[in-house]
């Protein structure tokens, strides 16, 4: 993805190479967050999705990729700091929470991958086939 909003972080294998873990920080407003109601201020940031590559879970490469987006957002101006978490993930939700994110906002979604549509259940419903991430 080519988008000045979307910063990436990765986390490489010395040995191999490969990329371990990637993960984003959104710095500002972009259309898919317009379609929940949420408009990023200036000095706000977002942690958005996180993977990584299952040979290497569980060596605690999850906690220092939060640790380095949050000393990254910080960094660059943020003075609050997001967190996307889906419903379907209750480890991760625990998990922020314990680490002090407070709960913000909950939206239904429409998750349709054949078409390639994953949106919030009001705006799916005015307009259906629109796509806000592309």
């Amino acid at each position: 993805m080519n988008a000045p909003e979307w910063h990436g972080l990765a986390v490489f294998d010395t040995l191999t190479g490969d990329i371990a873990y990637i993960a984003w920080v959104i710095d500002r407003s972009i259309p898919y967050f317009d379609e929940f109601g949420i408009k990023m201020k200036q000095g706000q940031f977002l942690l958005k999705d996180g993977f990584c590559k299952p040979d290497y879970r569980h060596q605690g490469l999850h906690t220092r990729m939060e640790q380095e987006r949050i000393n990254w957002s910080i960094r660059h101006g943020a003075s609050e700091i997001f967190i996307q978490i889906h419903n379907s993930n209750p480890k991760g939700i625990k998990s922020v929470i314990d680490n002090g994110y407070v709960f913000y906002k909950q939206n239904r979604v429409i998750s349709w991958p054949l078409f390639e549509v994953y949106r919030e259940l009001f705006s799916f419903i005015k307009n259906p086939f629109k796509k806000v991430i592309k």
